[in-house]
């Protein structure tokens, strides 16, 4: 799959534990199948994801296109959390985080709450 913010860029797999997600190597940005994204939040550590670093693509209000299916995401903002915007495919229901996202969530002790906005906002029925 392509990175839906670089475009140029594969994204490479990567694991954590049990847990592989999509990583892209050039901005970090993180590409999450529903039941990754599920399990990842009930993890503490998450050796093998590169969390920290500074997103290589500018985020645009322009929506990202879907790397698994080409769909148009929808972006999504939690109060809580207004320098982090998920992107979510409308039809696989997949989750893209630009680099360092989910590494700000973690510093603010948001990943407790994260379980919640994703049930809240995120999961499809």
């Amino acid at each position: 799959m392509q990175c839906p913010r670089c475009t140029d860029y594969e994204l490479k797999t990567v694991k954590s534990d049990d847990i592989e997600v999509d990583q892209c190597p050039n901005c970090l940005g993180i590409w999450f199948d529903v039941s990754e994204m599920t399990a990842l939040v009930e993890k503490q550590n998450l050796d093998g994801i590169k969390l920290s670093g500074k997103p290589g693509g500018m985020r645009t209000i322009v929506p990202l296109n879907c790397p698994r299916d080409g769909t148009l995401m929808d972006m999504v903002n939690d109060v809580k959390a207004a320098d982090v915007q998920m992107d979510v495919c409308p039809t696989c229901g997949g989750r893209w985080l630009d680099g360092g996202e989910l590494d700000r969530l973690r510093e603010r002790g948001m990943l407790a709450n994260l379980k919640n906005f994703f049930v809240t906002y995120i999961l499809p029925d």
